[in-house]
């Protein structure tokens, strides 16, 4: 902040006559013999005026002031001194050497750090100041750097008996604590199932053990073609938790041969599947319940064609044809079984034997095919790019005016959705860098409401074929739908589409969508066997790495920090577990004196008083809550204030009537308002705005995700 000129002047000014008042004192205290010379120094300073050196000490003292500091407070700041304000006004300073943990506790207003018993973020108990700190690290990845500095001023301004290096209080591994080995032209350590997932089911009470699997690569750097390819696997009955790291390889690319690769797990499982696993005296049965790749990281693990090869379909046997890409026209091929893909029958689609065929899967019904990457990076971006840039063809490429039309229309839903949303809609042209999370919300939320009368009647029916029967997919038991009725619409969308976009537009993952079905009758929602919980643990893998020097011992400390943070910590209530209720306030209509609240959430459900995250369905109608109260028994028990829309109608009729899916046109809300339960809201929607209807009509869908 400035300080204006005059006022800088006037300060100047005080300060001088200051100087001289504190030199008249001091001639008036000294002896005689030194009063001719104060006089002449008075004489001296008033014949100079204000001194370079008061001047100096001016400008220490506007510094001061811009600090925070009062205008009256004169004193020259010293950076190996304590400035503070007692209570009585007096401007204090106090030498840093005599601060100790007295000190900080007074200012603080606080206990003793180091024996008080605290709660980590995550709702977890930790008994000291160390365990603390270790948990605040490895949630937040603190670099040994900045955690070292932070660890010399505590020892410094408080008592603890902290360690100068932070290795010592993480407990880092040592070299000789792993084994990095060479395998298939890269370094490998194999950390081990059990090893990694045993500290999670302590935590749980589960009677089983059921493993979703995952191999794929990430890069590490940008200026370097190396890549990082672990091994993840997530327990199915250990819901929240993230995926664990089973083995690490680090290369110039993939592993040159899949069965080095996949030799030490292949024999753990074998092993674990026959003997279960033993943990505290207790035995699980361990099974595999799917492996989840992306298209190229299954040709690999599989030891198939790829993609492009002419007998490169995972589900059907039918020899491609090339149309200057590789194309599958064919819509009712012979299926492949597990047993035929075991005897190797079509020569061929494979490539040699693989090594997880030892384990007594169903390389077929058991390796799955993602929809993160069939659908949302593959189908969805490829209508878009067909749409918006070249080369697609010119009978749907669309005009400049309708794709910012949609643009617009999209930017203006970002405050109508909820808080599981993490992206928010961006325009058209920048699909180029949309995420899969975000194609996912395009063709199940907001596509089927801004391209509404902007795209040709033909492609926008095929793009809600697309989008209504990957929602039926979404859910657990398909709305009640038959399935076969559903594959039946999916090939209808096959046909479309080549008539559309071309019979060229038929390739790989446009002719797999067919085959998604078999996968949601196995295991119902397509959601439980995706790739989006792994993709997630790639980033955070990546993130763990902090240079290019042995990228690999870096992941394993890292990794092993984090389980002795989690194992100091106490496990005590589960956070995600337990309903909440947040952001109490006091004027919300109808709370007969109960206690208020902007938000609630528990693992089943969360929703607030925000726009767009407010809507809900209660008694199979769709609500606007208004307020959220807590019973006044306390605890998790609550209810809602809300009110109804009046008028609801189907939002399209074909393929179907869109209510079998719980896709409505709302208008006319209620002014009446009404009370429930929590334990009475069904599921959470998403409301939007109809861009085409003038009379303030709302599109609503059920919200089929947790978090988005």
């Amino acid at each position: 902040m400035d300080i204006p000129k005059r006022t800088r002047s006037r300060r100047r000014k005080q300060a001088y006559e200051i100087y001289l008042g504190e030199i008249q004192a001091e001639v008036a205290r000294g002896p005689s013999d030194s009063l001719e010379q104060a006089e002449g120094q008075i004489q001296a300073e008033i014949a100079r005026g204000p001194s370079n050196s008061l001047e100096q000490a001016e400008r220490h003292r506007d510094s001061s002031v811009r600090c925070g500091y009062p205008d009256e407070y004169d004193t020259q700041w010293n950076p190996t001194t304590r400035h503070d304000h007692s209570n009585d006004g007096v401007f204090q300073v106090t030498s840093t050497s005599h601060i100790d943990a007295n000190t900080f506790t007074q200012m603080d207003d606080v206990a003793d750090w180091s024996s008080s018993e605290e709660e980590s973020p995550d709702g977890r108990k930790v008994g000291n100041l160390s365990a603390l700190l270790r948990d605040w690290a490895c949630k937040h990845n603190i670099t040994h750097c900045a955690f070292r500095e932070l660890l010399m001023i505590l020892r410094i301004h408080t008592q603890s008996d902290l360690p100068k290096d932070p290795r010592t209080l993480l407990k880092t591994m040592r070299t000789d604590d792993y084994e990095i080995k060479n395998v298939s032209g890269g370094l490998y350590d194999y950390i081990g199932l059990q090893k990694a997932i045993e500290g999670a089911v302590l935590r749980r009470s589960i009677q089983q053990i059921t493993i979703d699997v995952n191999v794929d690569g990430i890069p590490l750097f940008k200026s370097a073609r190396s890549s990082l390819w672990p091994i993840l696997a997530q327990v199915k009955e250990l819901k929240g938790f993230d995926p664990f790291v089973v083995a690490i390889f680090y290369g110039p690319g993939k592993p040159s041969s899949v069965a080095e690769y996949l030799k030490d797990f292949v024999e753990e499982m074998q092993d674990l599947m026959v003997n279960g696993m033993t943990i505290q005296e207790k035995t699980y049965q361990v099974a595999i319940n799917a492996v989840i790749c992306d298209s190229q990281a299954r040709s690999f693990i599989k030891g198939i064609k790829g993609h492009s090869g002419y007998s490169s379909c995972e589900r059907c046997i039918q020899e491609g044809e090339f149309e200057g890409r590789m194309i599958f026209p064919e819509l009712h091929a012979t299926l492949r079984t597990d047993e035929s893909f075991c005897t190797m029958e079509d020569e061929n689609h494979h490539l040699h034997q693989s090594p997880l065929v030892e384990l007594g899967i169903g390389m077929v019904s058991q390796v799955v095919l993602d929809y993160q990457h069939l659908i949302c990076l593959g189908v969805v971006r490829k209508i878009l790019y067909y749409w918006v840039f070249p080369p697609g063809p010119l009978t749907v490429r669309l005009h400049a005016r309708d794709i910012r039309k949609i643009s617009d229309t999209l930017l203006s839903l970002r405050p109508h959705l909820s808080q599981e949303f993490s992206r928010k809609p961006r325009s058209l042209l920048e699909s180029k860098l949309w995420k899969a999370t975000e194609f996912r919300q395009f063709l199940l939320y907001t596509g089927p409401v801004c391209l509404k009368g902007i795209l040709k009647k033909k492609v926008y029916r095929n793009f809600l074929l697309l989008s209504v029967c990957i929602r039926c997919l979404l859910h657990d038991n398909a709305y009640g739908l038959d399935y076969d009725y559903i594959e039946c619409l999916l090939k209808i969308f096959v046909q479309e589409f080549s008539c559309i976009y071309g019979k060229e537009s038929l390739v790989y993952n446009v002719h797999s969508v067919i085959h998604l079905v078999a996968d949601a009758k196995r295991y119902g929602s397509l959601q439980n066997v995706s790739c989006f919980p792994f993709e997630s643990m790639l980033g955070k893998l990546k993130g763990l790495v902090r240079s290019s020097r042995n990228p690999i011992a870096q992941i394993l400390r890292r990794i092993n920090e984090k389980e002795n943070s989690e194992r100091e910590c106490e496990p005590g209530h589960d956070e995600a577990l337990t309903p909440q209720f947040c952001q109490e306030y006091y004027s919300g209509p109808k709370s007969e004196g109960q206690r208020q609240f902007r938000r609630f959430r528990s693992d089943a459900l969360s929703f607030s008083l925000n726009e767009g995250d407010n809507c809900v369905n209660i008694h199979n109608k769709i609500c606007m809550i208004q307020n959220i109260l807590q019973n006044s028994s306390g605890g998790s028990s609550g209810s809602v204030v809300y009110q109804i829309f009046r008028h609801s109608e189907k939002f399209f009729d074909r393929p179907f009537d869109s209510t079998l899916i719980g896709i409505k046109r709302v208008n006319r809300l209620s002014s009446n308002l009404h009370t429930a339960s929590i334990t009475d809201i069904s599921h959470k929607l998403v409301v939007l705005p109809d861009a085409n209807d003038v009379n303030d009509a709302y599109v609503v869908f059920p919200l089929i995700h947790q978090s988005i």
